[in-house]
C-alpha cells in the first residue's frame, strides 16, 4: 500500500505534491494502523530509531557529528559524501555515505535524534518521486541565508511536511485525544490556553511519554487546535 497516493494530487510549479496536512494525518495514521497497530492502543513512546535498524524502511541508520552539510541529519539516496567530526581527533574529516542511508546528527539531544529520525522517515515514505531525479539527499534542517528566498524552493515545502509528518508519527493523533481526555478527565477535547500552568503540566505529560521536545509537543498540540498559537 502507498503512503499517499499521488494520482489525484495536484503538482505545483516547483514539482512538489499539493499534500495537505490533513492528508499526510491520515497517511501516518493509516501506516501505523497497518504496520504497528500496538501504537495506537495507549500513549507511549515510538520506537522509530529500532523502526529504521530493523530495516523496515529500507535505510540504515548511521550517527555522525555533521560538520557540513551543516543539518540535523541526511537521507541519502545515492551515494554521497559528508563532512564529519572525529570523536577521538576532533579533526573534521570525509565519510563516504552509501546509498538508502539516515544520517543524523549524534551531538545532537536525544529528543532532537529522535524527531530528525522520524523526520527522514517521512521523507523516505513521502518524497523518492522529488529526490531521486532532483537531489543526492535532503537535509532535515540547515542554515538558511535568506529565508524569503528559501521559501520559493522545493525544499521549504517538503521540509514542512516531512516535519508535520514526524510529529504524526511520534504523537499519534488517536493516542494524544485518549492521553489529553485521561489527564483533564474529560470525555471531549477542547483548545488550551498556551501559559496556563495546567495547559504546560499536560506539555511536559507529553514530552515524558512520547520522548519529544517542548517545542514539538506545543507544535503538535497547535496542529490538533488543541492549544492556542
Amino acid at each position: 500500500m502507498d503512503f499517499i497516493d499521488y494520482s489525484h494530487i495536484s503538482m505545483d510549479e516547483r514539482g512538489v505534491y499539493r499534500v495537505s496536512y490533513a492528508q499526510i494525518e491520515d497517511a501516518v495514521e493509516n501506516y501505523l494502523r497497518e504496520c504497528h497497530p500496538e501504537i495506537l492502543l495507549y500513549p507511549q513512546c515510538v520506537p522509530i530509531e529500532e523502526w529504521i535498524e530493523s530495516n523496515e524502511f529500507g535505510f540504515k541508520l548511521e550517527m555522525r557529528d555533521i560538520a557540513y552539510p551543516q543539518a540535523k541529519g541526511i537521507t541519502a539516496f545515492s551515494k554521497m559524501v559528508i563532512w564529519s567530526i572525529d570523536s577521538e581527533t576532533k579533526k573534521v574529516q570525509p565519510i563516504p555515505i552509501e546509498n538508502s542511508t539516515i544520517v543524523v546528527d549524534e551531538s545532537r539531544s536525544p529528543v532532537e535524534i529522535r524527531f530528525t529520525a522520524a523526520h527522514e522517515v517521512i521523507h523516505i515514505k513521502m518524497h523518492p518521486y522529488y529526490f531521486m531525479h532532483h537531489s543526492n539527499a535532503i537535509a532535515a534542517s540547515s542554515n538558511i541565508v535568506s529565508i524569503s528566498s528559501y521559501l520559493h524552493k522545493p525544499i521549504w515545502w517538503l521540509e514542512r511536511q516531512a516535519n508535520y509528518g514526524a510529529g504524526a508519527l511520534l504523537m499519534p493523533r488517536i493516542t494524544l485525544f485518549l492521553l489529553f481526555k485521561k489527564f483533564f478527565q474529560t470525555a471531549t477535547v477542547f483548545k488550551l490556553s498556551k501559559n496556563d500552568k495546567i495547559s504546560i503540566a499536560f506539555i511536559n505529560t507529553i514530552c515524558q511519554i512520547y520522548e519529544v521536545s517542548v517545542s514539538a509537543a506545543r507544535i503538535r498540540l497547535v496542529q490538533l487546535n488543541l492549544l492556542e498559537e
